[in-house]
């Protein structure tokens, strides 16, 4: 289990844990790292990375993409090989923060992502009196250069995963297809409250 890069100041909480499970994708869970250490909170938070399996020296290599100081903290467990499920599953055991914000690791998370997460979440409370709502941030496609037909159907068209409506409404229940994994967040205490994710060995994707 990876040592804490920095600790949080006495008295103040974690106000959000970003998951981030992986396996066998190091160059692209560095670089999630990478953009989750600059992101722009001035609220305590933590990033919590499930190694899927092993990697030599995984852990260590994203522990010198962490920046000394501040008041957020990175966190990488070595785990046997269990599945992606199975990952996500102890890294909400493990989360401290008020919130959890599941990733995938091939995400290349914006400055402003954990930000943006708490304010909807505050703003549910303050404006609609949830307690519980679950945030799916908007997850665009990267466009390659060098585009497919089928990358560009995945990236403009809902044939996979994101589903597409011409609501205006923040608040409309999105349905089952934007709470897979990726940029969604929720209470802590609520998911553990309901058992957490689901177990489905071996499950990927």
């Amino acid at each position: 289990m990876g040592a804490v890069s920095t600790a949080w100041k006495e008295g103040r909480r974690c106000a959000v844990s970003a998951l981030v499970p992986t396996c066998g994708r190091e160059k692209a869970v560095a670089r999630c790292v990478a953009l989750l250490a600059r992101q722009r909170l001035e609220e305590p938070f933590e990033v919590v990375v499930g190694v899927d399996g092993p990697a030599a020296g995984l852990a260590e290599r994203l522990r010198r993409l962490w920046p000394a100081g501040g008041d957020s903290r990175l966190r990488v467990l070595e785990l046997p090989r269990m599945g992606y499920i199975a990952v996500r599953r102890r890294l909400l055991l493990e989360a401290q923060g008020e919130l959890v914000l599941s990733l995938n690791d091939d995400v290349e998370p914006e400055p402003g992502l954990l930000a943006a997460h708490i304010d909807r979440h505050r703003q549910a409370k303050r404006e609609r009196g949830a307690l519980t709502v679950v945030v799916s941030g908007r997850s665009p496609f990267v466009r390659f250069r060098d585009e497919t037909l089928l990358e560009r159907l995945v990236r403009e068209t809902n044939m996979v995963v994101f589903q597409r409506t011409a609501s205006d409404d923040p608040w409309r229940d999105l349905g089952y297809r934007q709470a897979f994994g990726l940029n969604v967040s929720f209470p802590r205490a609520a998911a553990l409250e309901a058992g957490g994710f689901p177990e489905l060995r071996r499950a990927y994707g």
